[in-house]
């Protein structure tokens, strides 16, 4: 699963790398991809092989009408004075992302994120090994699931947590892990006001749900009535550009 902007790309990357190991060019089916994103369009032109299925798009162009209408839903947004119209990115706004992918969650008629994953995590569960040209085999029950984003924009740092534990509710017992990139990989950008602001608030956020089952973690909710009870992932991967060592007589380097 990617999410944002720099998640999708970097899963795009993983999807066309399993497509190049298969014999017929198509991907294996246990493996399947979402990519959660504010605009189709732009994912479409990355890849136009992916399907529709793949995509799930979270732009949101009445954000203030859904807010105004049941402000109730949306209790767990921080910084209400930012929402505003989601489209083509979230501008490095996290209460944006989050808002945007819980809009599916809670508006009826918008089609929410944990339907489209649960209806693809059944469909994996319901396959059965194969004979032919193209054969597999499964090696066991378990599912795992890769989710990958940046820490420094609005889509992939805000709307983590919620998708992670939409995730955790629609499959308890799968093996969920997180590859995040560190905010050092967009210092070059001109546009950079939040990256480190956002990569700090994004980790505070996940340190804090990473220890729910501590005696001293008390209840907060990931969407409206919906209680954080554990932590969200069982792997978080931080992945920076930049490479330290313990040893003060050996330069750490950049790549």
């Amino acid at each position: 699963i990617g999410v944002g902007g720099t998640g999708t790309e970097s899963v795009l990357e993983v999807r066309n790398y399993f497509k190049s190991l298969s014999p017929d060019g198509n991907l294996p089916p246990m493996v399947k991809f979402i990519f959660i994103d504010t605009s189709s369009k732009e994912l479409f032109q990355l890849d136009p092989t992916l399907s529709v299925d793949e995509i799930f798009e979270i732009s949101q162009k009445h954000a203030k009408n859904l807010y105004a209408a049941h402000p109730e839903r949306y209790a767990t947004i921080p910084n209400k004075s930012k929402i505003r119209a989601v489209k083509d990115g979230a501008g490095q706004v996290r209460s944006l992302g989050r808002f945007a992918i819980q809009c599916h969650e809670v508006s009826p008629n918008l089609g929410s994120f944990s339907e489209r994953f649960a209806e693809i995590y059944h469909s994996i569960q319901n396959i059965q090994n194969e004979e032919g040209e193209n054969q597999f085999e499964i090696l066991g029950n378990e599912t795992e699931i890769h989710l990958a984003c940046s820490l420094s924009g609005g889509t992939g740092s805000g709307a983590l947590l919620t998708i992670a534990y939409i995730i955790r509710n629609s499959a308890p017992n799968s093996t969920l892990v997180s590859y995040a990139f560190s905010p050092n990989f967009f210092s070059h950008l001109a546009a950079k006001e939040r990256i480190k602001q956002n990569a700090y608030a994004a980790l505070l956020e996940l340190d804090y749900c990473m220890n729910a089952d501590s005696e001293d973690y008390q209840d907060v909710k990931y969407l409206q009535n919906q209680t954080i009870i554990s932590p969200p992932f069982d792997v978080f991967m931080y992945i920076d550009n930049k490479t330290f060592t313990r040893n003060d007589t050996i330069r750490s380097y950049t790549y």
